[in-house]
């Protein structure tokens, strides 16, 4: 019976988590014009479930992000203009891109359930490794795909700084241009979070301070 209970409030947690990623995911800071942008990290909440719940739940949790990502981002399939390429937007873009968050489970075993430091610098640093692993997604996409495109769409303006670079090289200006800041908003918001919650015991309560150690 308890473990029927524990698996239904997971479920329940992970649902909460994805619907949460998504809602924030509304609201961007900052949107560039050819795709991504800032927000209020949103992709924290499938960070949170994945170091909370386990590999297992968390790369659940983050695929079915990513679908609704997809979802969301249908619109740029029509720029493909070949299946590799649709192919790649669709893996690079969304599907790779978020799944690789559920990564943050791996540092959850790191974090202990008491220590409240270690485990903000632990979640913090899952968070970090999964928006690096999502840019290095997304980087593979502009190089292959967004790259030619854009230059085809700024054909009548050779100033453009996408004539002035390889396809890696603009790639990684662009991407970097807004991973950077959603990164660093993902990152701090982990760490101020985990040092009054603590995502790995039942109640998110730590032990009091003596105990804590």
């Amino acid at each position: 019976m308890n473990t029927k209970r524990n698996a239904l409030r997971s479920l329940t947690e992970g649902a909460i988590m994805v619907a949460l990623a998504v809602i924030l995911s509304f609201f961007p800071l900052y949107q560039m014009p050819l795709g991504g942008d800032v927000t209020f990290a949103a992709t924290l909440p499938i960070c949170i479930y994945a170091y909370r719940r386990g590999a297992k739940s968390g790369f659940l949790a983050a695929f079915a992000y990513s679908l609704f990502q997809l979802l969301l981002g249908l619109k740029n399939l029509s720029y493909a203009t070949s299946f590799t390429s649709a192919a790649a937007i669709v893996l690079f873009d969304y599907v790779v891109a978020y799944t690789l968050f559920g990564i943050t489970a791996y540092f959850g075993k790191l974090g202990g359930d008491s220590k409240r430091f270690k485990s903000a610098v632990m979640l913090s640093l899952g968070a970090f490794v999964s928006c690096v692993l999502r840019f290095l997604s997304h980087l593979v996409s502009g190089s292959v795909v967004w790259y030619s495109l854009t230059r085809e769409w700024y054909a009548d303006d050779p100033g453009h700084i996408v004539f002035s670079l390889s396809e890696w090289g603009y790639s990684f200006v662009y991407n970097i241009s807004y991973m950077l800041p959603e990164t660093i908003a993902t990152v701090l918001a982990a760490f101020i979070i985990a040092m009054f919650l603590n995502f790995k015991a039942p109640n998110l309560r730590y032990p009091s301070l003596r105990k804590e150690g």
